[in-house]
Formats: C-alpha cells, structure tokens, sequence
C-alpha cells in the first residue's frame, strides 16, 4: 500500500550540483507547525571551508557537519551560534587481513594500544568527540558498550613482537583528502611510530579513495568513517 510523508515544505525546484528549493506545503495538515520561511534551498558544498566561509559571510544561514576546528573558531563569534549534540559518525581504520603482517590479532592489537585516542580527540579534534567503545555510535539502535583499548606503548611493542612483527614494518594510510581526515592519518601514523611502524600517509579524493578500496588498488590501512545514513547538506 502507498505511503504518503508530509512536510510544512514542499519540493519546488531542483538544480543539478547547485541547490534543492522547498516552499510552504499548503495543504500541510498541522498548522501549528506550519511553515515559517518563504523557501528553503539546500546547497551541496563538498569542502567545508567553502561552507565555513559562505557562513561568516552571510551568503547561507546555516551549515551542517562544522569541521571541528572550525567549530571552535566560530563559536567565539557573537553572530554565529554553533549547536553540539552527539554524532552518529564513527571513525575506524580499515586494515587489509590478506596482507600477513595483519594477520595476527596481536598485531592487530598493538595498532590499537599505540595510539592515544584521548590526545587525538584534544588535539587534532579540539576535544569534541569521545574514544568509540562499540562499531557503532550510541545513540544507534543494537549499540553495545564493549572494553577500550587503552593507550600502553609497551603493552603495543609487546603484542607486537608475539605477533612475529617485533621488527616493525612499513604500511600506507590512505585517507580522503580533507583537512580533518589528513589531520587524524598524520597523527594516527606519528603515533604509530613510536612502536617501529614506519606509516606513509596518502590522500585522495573521496571518489578516488572509494573506487581504490572497492577494487583493491593496493590497499593496506585506510581511514574510514560510518554512520547509519544521513544527508549533508547546506541550508539558505
């Protein structure tokens, strides 16, 4: 059977790469919700300076996904109210199991114990989010609090050298090529590092990275992030 959703907003126009138009659904049922603008356009905007800037601007009202330290930059502004609440975003790196140098979960582990998540989340993120316990965030249904890796360089040299791998070896981290995601590959591969890891850091378009990982162009560990759908999208 058909399923009809209402809106105060209707569609009203569409342009291809530049702006989805709404207006005011005049036969919307609840008029004590009724709409408040005159129209609403949602523009798409891949870079989030792009949409930092058109904010200060005033060329849009409102930006969804700030990039964290542009968060903090804003919400010193007395124009701009920048809202918090809690993402549905996850952050994971991906590793390629055929490689043998993964294939031991005591490698595995030890990746995990060499980096400080809490100095990742203050610095590189400005404080905002917090050390993901579960493969899927909170607030997601089916969540389930699970036991964190905790930051002990030793304990990852330790796991590392019972996983065959004591030497260290090289890898490549490939990460989308934003401002936030390069910021998290630099750090992830500092830290790593500091446990004989010697990590290059690659960067690429997101259309690029997905079609490198979908047809295994030489993967190795790669930076990911998931949530259980969304849109992103600008407002004005």
């Amino acid at each position: 059977f058909p399923v009809t959703i209402q809106s105060p907003y209707k569609f009203a126009e569409f342009k291809d790469g530049q702006y989805v138009k709404v207006v005011p659904n005049e036969n919307y049922w609840n008029p004590e919700n009724k709409a408040v603008a005159s129209e609403i356009q949602f523009i798409p905007s891949q870079e989030s300076s792009t949409r930092v800037n058109m904010l200060k601007t005033a060329e849009i009202d409102i930006v969804a996904k700030l990039p964290t330290l542009s968060a903090t930059e804003l919400s010193k502004d007395p124009t701009i109210n920048v809202s918090t609440n809690p993402s549905l975003n996850v952050f994971y790196i991906g590793l390629n199991l055929k490689l043998d140098k993964y294939k031991d979960v005591k490698v595995r582990q030890a990746l995990n114990h060499a980096v400080n998540k809490d100095q990742l989340i203050a610095q590189v993120n400005d404080g905002y989010g917090r050390i993901a316990d579960s493969a899927i965030a909170p607030a997601v249904f089916g969540y389930a609090k699970q036991p964190i890796y905790e930051y002990d360089v030793e304990l990852a040299k330790k796991l590392l050298a019972e996983g065959g791998q004591g030497e260290g070896f090289t890898s490549t981290l490939w990460t989308r090529n934003s401002t936030e995601f390069v910021s998290i590959a630099e750090f992830v591969a500092i830290q790593l590092g500091e446990i004989g890891i010697d990590v290059e850091v690659q960067a690429y378009e997101d259309g690029t990275l997905f079609d490198m990982l979908d047809n295994n162009r030489g993967t190795d560990m790669w930076i990911g992030r998931w949530a259980p759908g969304y849109i992103i999208v600008t407002g004005k």
